[in-house]
């Protein structure tokens, strides 16, 4: 009889594996004709912040066919004395002097297949999030047997409090630490040399920031749901706060730019939050004393 349920135990757990690479593959497949505006979404352009750049150029362009021509202005370019104006026609053996304004460009790629591979980056990332549901979906029902009423009740809302986190995360990444990170890091290369960044670099390094700032939201979920579940007590965390304290300025260093602004508030974040779950803790030790 055991070793019925086992093997069913056993099915189960293969279903919902397949199930969950299917979903993951189908997830990164549609992302990755998207990858345009995954980039769009995901990645800021770059800037020097309150310092702004523009090249001024003269272009000489001759029409040597038999017939008119349009010509289309460079990307980033406009004329100086019409800056919408994007083309223009050139009648046959017409000379033209052009005053462009250019845009300088912040991003390069360094090699044929950069944006093949920021393509696939971006696909498997947003592929691995937009599938989470399901795959989050899968493994949940497969170990709710294993919880308790109480406990199996708290799912949905852990659930609901990853979406909130990975939304929050998302936005602070996006317009506070990405923007504060490469202003501090352009400056920095100013006094060095002059700022071009590679394509591939560049997303690596924003990446790496959603990820970093994910991590920390992540961190302070996981250690609210041990608290109020129990398995970390209000005697844990008062005998190692002081440890806590100096772990959360090492890890306000790690998983945030070296700018002292970041550190100081990944580092502050946490810190509020470990007095919280010292809060949230003893309400909890309250809690369980009267139902005894």
């Amino acid at each position: 009889m055991s070793d019925f349920h086992l093997s069913e135990h056993l099915e189960e757990l293969r279903g919902r594996v397949a199930t969950s690479i299917l979903a993951l593959l189908v997830a990164i497949i549609g992302c990755f004709f998207f990858a345009d505006q995954l980039y769009t979404l995901l990645i800021p352009t770059p800037s020097t912040g309150n310092v702004e750049r523009v090249i001024s150029q003269t272009e000489i362009i001759t029409n040597e066919s038999q017939e008119a021509l349009l010509y289309e202005l460079p990307r980033g370019a406009a004329l100086r004395d019409d800056p919408f104006q994007k083309s223009l026609y050139l009648k046959p053996h017409e000379t033209v002097e052009l005053q462009l304004l250019i845009q300088p460009e912040m991003l390069y790629a360094l090699g044929p297949l950069e944006g093949f591979f920021v393509s696939v980056k971006l696909a498997l990332i947003m592929g691995l999030i937009l599938s989470s549901p399901i795959w989050l979906y899968s493994t949940l029902r497969f170990i709710l047997p294993a919880l308790n009423e109480t406990e199996g009740k708290m799912i949905p809302l852990l659930l609901a409090l990853l979406l909130v986190t990975g939304a929050l995360s998302f936005t602070t990444a996006k317009f506070l630490m990405i923007p504060l990170a490469t202003d501090y890091f352009f400056s920095l290369n100013a006094q060095f040399a002059t700022n071009h960044l590679g394509l591939a670099s560049y997303v690596d390094y924003c990446l790496w920031l959603y990820i970093s700032s994910f991590l920390l939201s992540l961190l302070i979920l996981t250690m609210t749901a041990l608290v109020y579940f129990g398995l970390i007590t209000y005697e844990m965390l008062r005998q190692k706060r002081r440890v806590a304290y100096l772990l959360a300025f090492i890890l306000g260093a790690l998983l945030t730019p070296p700018d002292v602004f970041s550190q100081l508030l990944a580092a502050g974040l946490l810190i509020l939050s470990y007095e919280g779950w010292l809060l949230l803790a003893l309400y909890q030790g309250k809690m369980a004393k009267r139902e005894i």
